[in-house]
């Protein structure tokens, strides 16, 4: 049994249709999706900023051997807060790349970047200060560095902790 030629034709308009709405509705669903995704992700990060903004955290931003590091603490204290970013920042190799207390919109993506790829690196390193306590995560290739920096940090933190108790004797 053969078909006829306009029954071929038929078929044929069928399914390039088909693929057609198939591939729009594909499109479409990826593009919605994506907004979607990129707006949750953008009040995500919104909410967070705005969060560690009223509570007083401060971030502050390192490059470390062209890896982008992290050290993240709240301190309330602008006087203190300035110490330890001077004294990181005497350490070989560390360059302030900016210090955010309350971000620009416009710097909220790129500061985002900047964290997630340096979550991502080997060389990420992070100092949280929460409820009292400082801990420090990560992992820094160049032990000297590490060493170094964690000097420093211990050095600051021991001279406010001395100098709040001669406050407090």
């Amino acid at each position: 049994m053969t078909k006829s030629p306009h029954t071929r034709d038929s078929i044929m308009l069928f399914i390039v249709l088909f693929v057609l709405i198939v591939a729009t509705l594909s499109t479409l669903a990826f593009f919605f999706t994506k907004d979607r995704m990129q707006q949750d992700i953008n009040e995500k990060i919104q909410t967070r900023l705005a969060v560690k903004s009223t509570e007083g955290y401060q971030h502050l931003n390192f490059s470390l051997a062209g890896l982008d590091l992290t050290v993240r603490g709240r301190i309330a204290d602008e006087q203190q807060r300035q110490q330890v970013l001077t004294q990181l920042a005497t350490i070989d190799g560390i360059r302030v790349i900016h210090n955010e207390i309350n971000l620009d919109p416009s710097l909220i993506k790129t500061a985002e970047k900047t964290l997630i790829k340096a979550e991502k690196l080997t060389g990420y390193f992070s100092l949280t200060f929460d409820a009292g306590k400082w801990k420090i995560t990560g992992d820094i290739d160049n032990e000297q560095t590490q060493t170094e920096l964690l000097q420093a940090i211990h050095t600051q933190l021991s001279e406010t902790i001395n100098n709040q108790l001669q406050l407090n004797a």
